[in-house]
């Protein structure tokens, strides 16, 4: 019997070396083959890279204000220390970020995969190979957001890097339950391990507190063992300590105010909060279906040997009831939709990892056939891969094959900047330096690379980098880097040198004399980018595109200065536009002048270009556009992309003439 039980160990030793060897071969290929993948084009990118990039510069994150990095002087860091220690031994924050990223990626689904080959082995190939087919399930048909995702469309890096670190922890807590340490024991090593993941983010946090909370009043309900009243005491004691260190962490009181954000997260199959709820529900049944059955283990040791389904179960419902109560604490105008939906990616990878663990915690006889996934002695090599592949397809189904941004390029243009910012860039009290229009650049990496490199203050500049507009605020432009040849921002005349020649350093204070500002009702007004408008006089119009901008919400107006000469003063306006339209749904366009000169304009076509003719008041100052149209829709309500704004009408330009009409 010795020898049997030695011979054991041996054999289950050295599956977990090969499963060990195997997943670090994996994690290899599937980090060399996404390294050059960023999904996301959020500004969350640009936020969490500024923060990096302090870090990487300073060591440390300043106790003073920092006008570059807004709610990030505030966001837990561990994360971004990551990055910087990684990002320092190959030369680029941006490296640091995506090699942490990717390996938390794996380290989720790996921890996940471990835990499943806890179960016995008459049951735990089918569990994961039921697993891996509801990944591909997910990943071919169904989409709904799992672990990994957070990397995709947004950019939740934070949360990924806190979620990987709880289910290690959770992999952790039960291997040692299976080893025989005390409850109490690891009730202490969960409430260390959910303070460490808190440096990195609130919500997995929360998540391990959650799942503590329910394992001390499931541990309380097993059948035998039972606690004295001290026990219960102690047990209950430590979640309260718990709870309190999370509260008094200052990551809580930081994440809390910046959860008051109302931001915007796509959802796929999860349109409004009454689909959330149907998943939550979903989630919770199932969860709690295995928790009750699992307490109905009448074996101590059956139960030892199937602890994961305990552990997924309590997980499960640990995560629907955190999120029933953001829904609540939502009723009663605390937090954000936002806050709510961020759970929708725990919720939906605990959805397919208790589905997979359903037939074996009811004992169904097709989920603990010995044989199962064994051919012709190759049980053991089925154990050996099973981690692997749950990473392996977990990876490829929830990361897309295709990348919005290319880490290659942007290391590049980084190291470019910050060669231009150290040799080529003057600094000057009270003035900051942009990044703007750079070579292949979009405006979400003009405003990353200002605010991390440039250290520019998330002023209205700064926005106005983000929304493709002309700056705002003159008076505070040191330097502008941009691409050689770029208008309206390379203006010959205003380079200074610089040590890359595909970049152009402009002075400030030349460049704004050089572009007078456009505030009079004269002439033509271009709604591109390239014009200097005064954004201020403007309102209900979306960021400016290569040939206009769009309208967005019902109402939309647009206001400049009558010129002072009656000679110069117009008589006549003219709007060149098109409206969104689709089929069954036109639009209705009113334009008033002043509130009193209106005209309704149908548009049935969908990239019909309209001209819309009306006269100039005679008296006043100012003139006010004012677009009402009631028709406005967003492309997401139609079902034609994740674009949420209300589009209406599409400004291309706006024209004056000082004729009775237009020649």
């Amino acid at each position: 019997m010795k020898a049997l039980i030695y011979q054991f160990h041996f054999m289950a030793s050295k599956t977990r070396v090969l499963q060990l060897i195997l997943l670090a071969v994996v994690s290899a290929i599937l980090i060399y083959h996404f390294r050059d993948y960023i999904w996301t084009e959020s500004v969350d990118l640009a936020h969490h890279y500024s923060l990096v990039v302090r870090l990487t510069e300073f060591g440390h994150r300043s106790a003073s204000v920092d006008p570059s990095l807004g709610e990030m002087q505030i966001y837990p860091p561990l994360s971004h220390y990551m990055a910087m220690w990684v990002g320092k031994a190959f030369g680029s924050p941006f490296i640091g970020m995506q090699l942490i990223a990717l390996v938390c990626a794996i380290a989720i689904w790996a921890a996940i995969g471990w835990m499943f080959s806890s179960l016995p082995q008459n049951t735990r190939r089918f569990t994961s190979g039921l697993l891996v087919a509801l990944l591909v399930l997910n990943g071919l048909f169904v989409h709904l957001e799992a672990f990994d995702r957070e990397l995709v469309g947004n950019y939740f890096y934070s949360q990924l890097v806190g979620q990987a670190m709880a289910m290690i922890a959770l992999a952790v807590a039960l291997s040692l339950g299976q080893s025989g340490i005390s409850r109490f024991a690891n009730y202490v090593f969960l409430i260390f391990a959910m303070l460490l993941v808190e440096s990195a983010h609130l919500l997995p946090a929360v998540e391990l507190l959650g799942f503590l909370c329910l394992l001390v009043c499931s541990d309380l309900l097993l059948p035998v063992n039972r606690k004295s009243l001290m026990q219960i005491a102690g047990s209950f004691g430590l979640v309260l300590i718990a709870t309190i260190a999370v509260i008094v962490h200052p990551t809580f009181r930081a994440m809390r105010a910046i959860s008051e954000n109302n931001g915007a997260l796509s959802l796929n199959l999860i349109p409004d909060m009454r689909a959330l709820t149907i998943l939550t529900a979903i989630v919770a049944l199932v969860s709690f279906a295995l928790i009750l059955r699992w307490l109905s283990t009448k074996s101590d040791v059956e139960r030892k040997a199937k602890l994961v389904i305990q552990f997924f179960g309590l997980f499960g419902l640990a995560i629907a009831v955190l999120c029933v109560m953001q829904m609540l604490a939502l009723a009663f105008g605390q937090g954000s939709e936002y806050a709510c939906r961020k759970y929708a990616f725990a919720l939906s990878s605990m959805l397919f990892v208790n589905l997979a663990l359903l037939p074996v915690a009811f004992d169904l006889s097709f989920a603990r056939r010995p044989n199962f996934g064994s051919v012709g002695g190759s049980g053991q090599l089925v154990d050996v891969c099973s981690i692997a592949a749950i990473v392996l397809v977990a990876s490829l189904a929830n990361l897309p094959q295709h990348k919005e941004w290319s880490l290659a390029r942007l290391v590049q243009t980084e190291r470019e900047l910050n060669l231009v910012n150290e040799a080529s860039v003057s600094h000057r009290p009270g003035l900051s330096n942009y990044a703007v229009r750079l070579p292949g650049s979009v405006p979400l990496l003009d405003y990353m690379f200002s605010i991390g490199i440039f250290k520019t203050p998330r002023t209205d500049n700064a926005y106005d980098i983000l929304r493709n507009r002309v700056l705002s605020q003159p008076n505070m432009i040191g330097n502008i880097v941009t691409a050689v040849g770029t208008k309206p921002y390379d203006v010959v005349a205003c380079r200074r040198p610089s040590a890359d020649a595909s970049l152009s350093v402009i002075d400030g204070a030349c460049f704004v004399k050089s572009m007078p500002r456009r505030d009079e009702c004269s002439g033509w007004f271009h709604m591109t980018p390239d014009t200097m408008l005064d954004y201020s006089a403007i309102s209900g119009f979306s960021n400016p595109e290569a040939e206009g901008t769009w309208t967005d919400g019902k109402n939309a107006a647009f206001v400049c200065k009558m010129p002072s000469s009656a000679e110069e003063r117009p008589k006549y306006m003219r709007i060149v536009a098109q409206a969104f339209v689709q089929p069954g749904h036109p639009q209705a366009v009113e334009v008033a002048l002043n509130g009193s000169e209106r005209k309704t304009v149908q548009f049935a076509k969908a990239g019909a270009q309209q001209i819309i003719e009306l006269p100039v008041p005679a008296q006043g100052n100012q003139l006010k556009v004012e677009f009402s149209m009631p028709d406005a829709v967003s492309p997401e309500s139609l079902g034609l992309s994740h674009d949420t704004r209300k589009l209406g009408l599409y400004v291309n330009w706006i024209q004056f003439s000082t004729h009775s009409r237009f020649q």
